[in-house]
């Protein structure tokens, strides 16, 4: 007997997976406990009009009306992810705490950025997990999909659907189009990720799994299951087996939600405005001067509340204009700014032990480090291979001291 999607039945997500090439469509409710997805439809695109070709494809796939929602899928590098934590007192001012420690996070200016963050507590501290993205490139795909008819409530990184099959963590890989994206997930935070087109990744992302101590050896694959090295447990996954209906940390909400919501209100409240303009034009005749008086003093005595909200409503916004200006300020102060602390912790991971430094010179963004290693080409290629640094070359020829070569290594620190 023909398997019935029962989907269809019922209210539940939308979600468009939008990857280079090709867009999937996933339809998915929660009923009695548990979640059902489903793929309804797959097709490819060369980017240009064959995508909106895909994408007015994929909304008559999905059943969307007039009032519908979508929820997008990005892969990970149309997104920048952060994760930190910061005292429990900055509660008070959580706006600002998060906006000044993502300052100093990321190499870049906020007011280029869409972000949201997440905030849950851990005892006595808080675990911030924020979701930026280039506004330029985020209103290109929703302008892409508001052309289709399709308004977007959220966008979200596809790999952390299935880092949530990996309580205990491990890596996670997904692959499409030739390109793979892989992730080490310790269970409740992302400790590193490469979005880079080469079969190296994967390598990378098991030898940083040890880096960070996560025990597990589980290796969750959506897509083809390729590149594991013997001894780890692999966990293929397809999309009908993640859990669209979760509320996703890493996500930035756009507002389309409340959008349709909002207009679903204008027209309930139009539908009441005329029925009582109707009963008020019945009943006119027959209204007492009276209680039209009290009517109106009720009225006056409201707009006279309102003005006096209106009022603290502008005190405020000053207020958060005077702050804004402050830590505007201050982000221009430290823009420039490398966190030092990740700089000597890459280079803990380069140096091997058979080698030292002598010193580690940083001007802006330009790094020399020089010292004696039984190989100088090997601490190269390890710079080299590092995702925080490029342009990796020796600064002064390699001399020999005994058995070890001394060396003299410059590289520019990654802007990415």
């Amino acid at each position: 007997m023909k398997n019935t999607d029962w989907t269809t039945l019922l209210p539940g997500r939308k979600t468009i997976l939008l990857f280079p090439f090709r867009v999937d469509a996933v339809r998915s409710v929660r009923a009695f406990g548990r979640v059902r997805a489903r793929v309804v439809g797959s097709w490819a695109h060369d980017g240009g009009e064959g995508l909106h070709n895909a994408l007015r494809e994929a909304k008559n796939a999905l059943g969307m009306g007039a009032d519908d929602i979508c929820h997008v899928g990005l892969p990970l590098a149309e997104m920048t992810l952060v994760d930190f934590m910061l005292p429990a007192a900055a509660r008070a001012d959580l706006d600002n705490a998060v906006r000044y420690a993502l300052m100093r996070h990321i190499p870049f200016s906020l007011e280029q950025m869409a972000w949201r963050y997440d905030v849950r507590d851990s005892g006595d501290a808080l675990d911030v997990c924020a979701a930026l993205m280039p506004l330029t490139r985020l209103e290109d795909i929703t302008g892409r999909f508001a052309r289709a008819g399709l308004p977007v409530a959220s966008v979200f990184p596809v790999s952390l659907l299935l880092a949530e099959k990996l309580p205990q963590g491990g890596v996670v890989s997904l692959e499409y189009g030739g390109t793979r994206e892989v992730m080490v997930w310790s269970g409740r935070r992302i400790c590193w990720q490469d979005a880079r087109a080469d079969g190296l990744s994967l390598s990378r992302a098991l030898a940083m799994r040890e880096s960070y101590g996560i025990e597990s050896g589980t290796v969750g694959v959506l897509g083809a299951p390729s590149g594991a090295p013997e001894g780890f447990e692999p966990v293929t996954c397809d999309f009908e087996s993640l859990d669209f209906e979760t509320r996703q940390r890493f996500s930035i909400a756009l507002g389309a939600a409340g959008s349709v919501a909002a207009l679903r209100r204008s027209k309930k409240a139009l539908l009441g405005a005329a029925a009582f303009l109707v009963c008020t034009l019945l009943v006119l005749p027959m209204q007492d001067l009276v209680i039209e008086k009290r009517r109106l003093s009720v009225l006056e005595d409201r707009v006279a509340s309102l003005r006096v909200e209106a009022e603290k409503l502008a005190q405020v916004r000053q207020q958060n204009d005077v702050i804004e200006k402050r830590m505007e300020r201050w982000g221009r102060q430290l823009a420039g700014n490398l966190d030092m602390s990740l700089l000597l912790k890459e280079f803990t991971l380069i140096v091997p032990q058979d080698a030292w430094l002598d010193s580690l010179q940083v001007q802006e963004r330009r790094v020399v480090v020089s010292g004696k290693a039984p190989s100088a080409t090997t601490i190269l290629e390890r710079i080299e291979n590092s995702p925080l640094f490029e342009d990796g070359h020796f600064d002064a020829p390699i001399t020999k001291l005994g058995e070890l070569e001394v060396f003299r290594i410059a590289a520019t620190v990654s802007g990415q």
